[in-house]
């Protein structure tokens, strides 16, 4: 909405943006006007982008919206548009970071804009920007958006952030009571802050209104918001903030002329003081139209006794106000007003005060509006518009682009943006509503096409393409209210087939759509009209219950309906309760016959397909449309008659469908219905348990298997079968329990099969396993999964838990889990029979010890072999429990929350036996990780060692992956698997493995010969140790230079001794010693000790010598010796002499000398000077040392006006050159700057081609001007330039003088160009002038700040005779002169 950086900040960006905007723009092939209703979106001529969308145009090559994304460009785009971006601003998260007062709000109360993640320098998207906030404008724009859009949409969200930031800044943003400005709103506030009492003031762009001041038009925009806001909810500090505004207002009118306007632009609150000085304009502002709203509402309300008793209003009052409105409408439609003098001037409230005569289009705008809005009050109100579209047009119109005319903002911000030409798109649309102007209407439509393209994906709304920065004025204040006047004023543009309320002239308090084909809303004012865009056609309308008349126009109460676009048009004047009532659905009626709603089918499912349908009376059915969802299944087409049938002719798969009969009569309208059916298609079964190739022990097994019914079915079965021998059922789940007999199994399957009629079966792949009479370890009682909870308890208590038996089986193995934690070296388990519901008699026990180190870091399985071997039955009950050793410390397990659980007294030191005895419950519940197994084999763990092999070498230090394969006997698990070094030394341990393959890595072997074994340990403490694998270690080989010497040289042609001494590690030879210099250049191996050669005839220069050591390992190790740097020396002779020596001045300080370099084996080269005596040259000195190959020379800092003398010669290690010829040359005389800056500044700064730059100077001296020149820096790329010195005028360039042209620039150089002679005075102000014209490249110079202007006129190919440019900024100036 502002100006978004200062101009010194974004224009050194500008250049590579419109170079890219030129690369994706294309020209729109016509201005001419086309009819809005050709809407079938193409790619654009050209194709390209507008910010993020790619560009849609229609048949004839103009713009269309980039929305919906699925019809871009259809009556739903703005509707698509504007709710992505109200969803956007409402989502926005609070700040923590603000203050005054610290409390957490949206950015928009303390910022004026974030960052979109997109502009240079601004990330990442969302952060807020420190710039000055303009609370009053933005929450005055967004409260007549709110008001606008919530009935629109029937969404009040939007309104009420738009009312609380009004009550926020009545807080928290008004005057001081007693100030000359009393108790009304301030402007702007600074960055961050949630007071708002004006920011910190200055001369340019990115500052506030000043500490302290207020302006009076932004007093009047957010007053007259806030008797909206009081129309809509009757809050009255609304009400009496509105009054204390307008009498303010009246108070400190003053006679308007036309560079006093009736207000300032800004004052300052408490004294009414008014900033004056050099360029600032704070005396006159033109935007007026707010104050004007806010009289006309208040007089009419006063007018209506609605504000009889309020605060601050009387009879007087309204008559002053009436003055007030009187005298300020006068002077803006008057000679002296901004729509006779075209002084739009003033209204951003962060330019500085010193922004002389900063054109903006938003006041003239905002004008235009007010005079359509309120004819009455402007007999030429349709002329003063016309001049206020084309004052835009022409001051702020961009190039076009596929028909459609972005606007900029102002001269300070000369950018094109999406709000500011959505203002213009609004203003055309109502000026076409009006006056019929198709051409008005074309413009709007493609100007709000344009403006959608700033709302991305995600509702993020940029100001513009350029800087694209996201501004809650530009993206929602600004942007939503005009689209709702659009489509107020063009009701097409609003979507087809819904119901929106579009505008009212008054404030709507409440809207409902429905039910069924009627609007109603209520209005403030009993008197106002209203346009809508309907989904139906209305066939009564009722104001406060009584029926209003259709008519053709609204010369009086009544309605209008267009029927080509659905749009109604009501005015009323006794009630604003108004009641739209439509006509009953016209639609043909269906109803589907065939499938049935929830039927299911065999997949793959063919339908046929049945409805009865009913058109309207007087029509007939056009067709008849299946659908399995999107699908199309079949049609009938007319002639349709009833029962309509059809078949499928495509089938159905597994899955649930939705099937539609969707029938179309003769006049388009369309009806519809659905059912849903499922399609199934077989189960799908496959085994779990057992895997094929189990063992598995005999008696009571699981079988299961993962089985799912088709879509709309269930199973009714899961059977196992071997062959055709069933195993086991289930009708409830997917698993059953199977009596194991001895034997080998094959061909096992699971059968699934489903509720259906028929049902259907599927068998899953077989399985072969095999049950063996001679395994054990079957758990028999007990838990064998770790628990959840760590739970101890001191040793001698002994803990019992309650389980059932899960198997019958003759118990031969007891384990606990010990959990982290535990201290306890000796576990004891015992299994107790069960005697009502307690521990009764001991049947078996057996002690394990703890052998890992105390406490215990990681959990672990122990066991021991039960005794005596009892037989536990399936189904019984049995109490399982735990000593700790007495005195042995704490005892740790895990357990589940479930089961129960009794303990003993303390200080035992066996398990309570025979029987258990007394004990007491435990009160929670609690199943330890402990459990029986079945007795089985006693076969120890088996272990052998798979890496690395017998008798491997490796060289040292080594990462080496010991592996083995271990596994325990039946029913045992192993605990872990430890790997050692020559038997003793442990090298790393395996724990608890899950898997036969184990592995872990070692680092710590060394040079020598190693034995490594492995250990296989079980549950009940059973190991075994593999056999022994023999390997060995060596450490990489050493190796010495000893032949070259460092630095040591050689003259060439030279024979260079290698010499090395090598050693290796245990059980290796050496078997080469490589010799490379430089590098990787091989010289020579040598493989016999002493290791050596010689590099013979090495080339001149600097080299480097290494040895590399290789030994006889597999892979062979091998290692660099110490690079060693040695010269090799030529006989130099002295190089040849340069020849061609010139001299030239290129100015009055600097002579640049030339020669041919005559030599190959230089070094360098010797310049010398020598004064000039008498026509020859006098004592020469050397000045300069170039390098080897260097041709040239710049002698710098000479005397201007001098001949100097110079002579060359080369020079190496052998000697010097004879010298070159003699050669002078006479610097010219100095230039004399009469006006301006000869000095090269350090800053660059830069225009676009096309914008023209002048700088102001005071005159040093008297004299005559013959050249013009500049400093152009570097980065130039201009290849012309046009220079100019003009006379002053007021504060810019006045006539102008002389003008001359730079045909080829010279970058990092002063530039200069001849005039024809002018006089100059010493003392008078000039101006100097530069352009790069209009399609070339950027002028880049240097500047610094200090005293004097600048200022800037767009759009030139050449420097203009009459300066009408005035932006620019204070306080700068370049290198730039006219001299002589």
């Amino acid at each position: 909405m502002h100006a978004h950086f200062p101009e010194r900040t974004v224009r050194s960006l500008t250049g590579a943006l419109t170079l890219l905007l030129l690369l994706t723009r294309c020209v729109a092939p016509s201005d001419a006007p086309e009819p809005t209703s050709v809407r079938q979106a193409l790619a654009c001529s050209g194709g390209g982008n507008i910010d993020q969308h790619a560009a849609q145009c229609d048949g004839t090559g103009k713009l269309l919206s980039w929305a919906p994304p699925s019809n871009p460009g259809s009556s739903a785009a703005y509707d698509y548009v504007l709710d992505l971006n109200q969803n956007y601003l409402l989502a926005l998260p609070n700040l923590s970071n603000l203050t005054n007062p610290s409390v957490a709000k949206p950015a928009y109360y303390a910022y004026s804009y974030v960052c979109s993640g997109t502009a240079p320098g601004c990330s990442p998207a969302g952060q807020p920007v420190g710039w000055p906030h303009n609370p009053a404008g933005l929450n005055a724009m967004l409260i007549e958006s709110g008001l606008a859009y919530s009935p629109y949409k029937n969404d009040p969200r939007l309104r009420n952030v738009a009312l609380a930031l009004l009550d926020w800044h009545l807080a928290h943003g008004m005057t001081a009571v007693g100030d000359h400005w009393s108790n009304v709103p301030y402007a702007s506030g600074a960055s961050g802050t949630l007071t708002y009492a004006g920011a910190q003031a200055g001369g340019s762009v990115g500052v506030g209104d000043g500490v302290g001041y207020l302006q009076p038009e932004k007093v009047g925009a957010l007053a007259w918001a806030a008797v909206q806001a009081f129309k809509f909810n009757g809050n009255t500090a609304y009400r009496d903030m509105a009054i204390r505004a307008a009498n303010q207002l009246t108070s400190h009118l003053r006679t308007p002329t036309a560079t006093v306007s009736p207000w300032p632009y800004r004052v300052r609150a408490s004294d009414n003081a008014v900033r004056t000085g050099a360029n600032i304009v704070d005396n006159y502002a033109s935007n007026v139209v707010e104050p004007l709203k806010l009289f006309q509402e208040l007089i009419k309300l006063g007018q209506a006794g609605a504000l009889n008793g309020a605060p601050g209003y009387s009879s007087t009052q309204l008559a002053q106000w009436q003055s007030t409105q009187a005298t300020v409408l006068a002077w803006l439609l008057g000679s002296n007003g901004p729509i006779a003098t075209q002084n739009w001037t003033q209204y951003f409230e962060d330019v500085g005060s010193d922004a002389t005569n900063n054109l903006n289009q938003l006041v003239p705008g905002e004008t235009a509006k007010f005079l359509m809005d309120n004819p009455g009050l402007d007999p030429s109100w349709q002329a003063h518009v016309q001049n206020i579209i084309a004052f835009i047009e022409t001051n702020f119109g961009d190039t076009l682009e596929f028909g459609a005319r972005p606007i900029k903002e102002q001269y300070a911000f000369h950018y094109k943006m999406g709000s500011h030409t959505a203002r213009y798109a609004a203003v055309n649309a109502r000026y076409a509503e009006l006056t019929g102007d198709a051409t008005a209407k074309d413009k709007a439509f493609r100007a709000f096409n344009w403006a959608t393209y700033m709302v991305r994906d995600s509702g993020l709304t940029i100001d513009g393409p350029y800087p694209n920065n996201v501004w809650f004025t530009d993206g929602w204040g600004d942007f939503i209210r005009h689209f709702v006047i659009g489509m107020g004023a063009q009701p097409d543009w609003a979507p087809a087939g819904q119901n929106h309320l579009l505008r009212s002239t008054s404030v709507v308090k409440s809207v409902t759509y429905g039910p069924g084909n009627e609007v109603r809303y209520t209005t403030y004012d009993a008197s106002s009209t209203e346009v809508l865009r309907l989904a139906f056609v209305p066939s009564a309308v009722t104001a406060g219950g009584t029926a209003l008349s259709q008519r053709s126009d609204l010369a009086a109460d009544g309605w209008t309906f267009d029927t080509g676009n659905n749009a109604l048009r009501i005015r009323h004047s006794t009630s604003g309760v108004i009641v739209i009532s439509g006509a009953p659905p016209t639609a043909p009626s269906v109803a589907i016959t065939a499938p049935s709603a929830g039927q299911n089918f065999t997949a793959p499912a063919t339908l046929s397909l049945g409805a009865t349908v009913t058109p309207t009376s007087g029509r007939t059915l056009a067709s008849v449309t299946f659908r399995a969802g999107a699908t199309v299944l079949c049609t009938v087409n007319a002639p349709v008659s009833n029962p309509v049938t059809c078949t499928a002719t495509s089938s159905l798969g597994n899955g649930s469908h939705t099937v539609s009969a969707e029938a179309v009569d003769s006049l388009g309208e369309s009806g519809s219905a659905s059912v849903a059916i499922t399609v199934a298609g077989p189960p799908t079964v496959s085994i779990l348990s057992p895997a094929s190739g189990a063992t598995l022990p005999t008696g009571s097994t699981t079988l299961s298997a993962s089985a799912s019914a088709g879509a709309g079915r269930t199973l009714t079965r899961v059977e196992f079968f071997q062959g055709t021998t069933s195993l086991c059922f289930t009708t409830t789940g997917t698993a059953c329990t199977w009596n194991a007999t001895a034997g080998t199994y094959s061909n096992v399957f699971a059968r699934a099969t489903d509720n259906g009629s028929p049902a259907l079966v599927t068998n899953s792949a077989p399985v072969s396993f095999t049950v063996s009479p001679s395994v054990g370890g079957v758990r028999l009682v007990g838990v064998d999964t770790v628990g959840t909870q760590n739970d101890f308890d001191n040793g001698g208590s002994v803990n019992a838990f309650q389980y059932t038996a899960v198997a019958t089986g003759t118990l031969g193995t007891l384990k606990v889990f010990a959990a982290p934690g535990n201290a306890n070296a000796s576990l004891s388990i015992g299994v107790y029979s069960d005697a009502s519901g307690a521990p009764g008699t001991l049947l078996s026990s057996c002690t394990t010890s703890v052998v890992d180190p105390l406490p215990l870091v990681t959990g672990q399985w122990y066991g021991c072999t039960a005794s005596p071997q009892v037989t536990l039955t399936s189904g019984t009950v049995y109490w399982l429990a735990l000593l700790g050793a007495n005195g042995g410390g704490v005892f740790r397990y895990m357990d589940l929350p479930s089961g129960s659980m009794r303990y003993s007294p303390t200080g035992l030191s066996a398990l309570p036996g025979p029987t258990f005895g007394s004990s007491t419950v435990y009160s929670g519940a609690s199943s330890a990780s402990m459990y029986g197994l079945s007795a089985g084999s006693s076969t120890a763990p088996a272990v052998s060692i798979t890496q690395p092999a017998a008798n491997a070498n490796f060289t040292a230090p080594a990462n080496l992956n010991l592996q083995a394969t271990a596994t325990a006997g039946l029913g045992r698990t192993l605990t872990k698997v430890e790997f050692f070094d020559n038997g003793t030394t442990l090298l790393c341990t395996v724990n608890a493995p899950t898997s036969s393959s184990v592995s872990c890595g070692v680092s710590s072997l060394l040079d020598g010969a190693h034995s490594v074994t492995a250990k296989a340990t079980d549950d009940t403490l059973q190991a075994t140790t593999s056999a022994a694998v023999p390997l060995t270690l060596s450490t990489p080989p050493t190796v010495s230079l000893t032949s070259p010497s460092a630095n040591a040289a050689y003259t060439a042609p030279a024979s260079v001794p290698l010499a090395a001494t090598a050693s290796v590690g245990f059980s290796r030879s050496i078997a080469r010693v490589d010799f490379y210099a430089d590098g990787t250049s091989l010289i020579c191996s040598s493989t016999t000790s002493p290791y050596g050669c010689t590099w013979s005839n090495p080339s001149q220069g600097s080299h480097t010598v290494r040895a590399v050591a290789v030994d006889t390992g597999n892979p062979a190790a091998s290692t660099n010796s110490a690079t060693v740097s040695i010269t090799v020396n030529s006989a130099t002779s002295v190089p040849a002499a340069p020849t061609g020596l010139t001299a030239t001045a290129v100015s009055s300080g600097q002579i640049n000398l030339a020669w041919t370099d005559a030599s190959t084996n230089e070094s360098g080269f010797l310049v010398e000077r020598a004064p000039d005596v008498s026509g020859a040259p006098g004592t020469f000195a050397q000045v300069g040392t170039p390098g080897a190959n260097v041709t040239t020379f710049s002698d710098t800092g000479r005397a201007a006006s001098t001949r100097y003398w110079y002579r060359v010669r080369a020079t190496n290690a052998a000697g010097n050159s004879a010298y070159t010829a003699n050669a002078s040359a006479t610097t010219p005389a100095a230039p004399t700057a009469l006006v301006g800056n000869s000095t090269v500044l350090t800053t660059a700064d830069f225009e676009n081609a096309g914008v023209a730059a002048a700088f102001n100077y005071t005159a040093s001296a008297t004299g005559n001007v013959t050249r013009l020149s500049l400093y152009v820096d570097a980065q130039t790329t201009a290849t012309t330039l046009r220079l100019g010195l003009y006379a002053n005028g007021s504060g810019t360039p006045g006539a102008q003088l002389r003008t001359c042209t730079v045909t080829t620039v010279t970058p990092g150089a002063w530039n200069t160009c001849t005039i024809t002679s002018q006089a100059v005075t010493s003392g008078t102000t000039y101006w100097l002038a530069v352009l790069s014209p209009s399609g070339g490249g950027d002028i880049y110079w240097r500047h610094t700040s200090g005293t004097g202007s600048y200022k800037v006129q767009p759009g030139l190919t050449t420097l203009p005779a009459t300066w009408s440019g005035t932006g620019g900024y204070p306080g700068s100036n370049m290198s730039a002169y006219a001299g002589n």
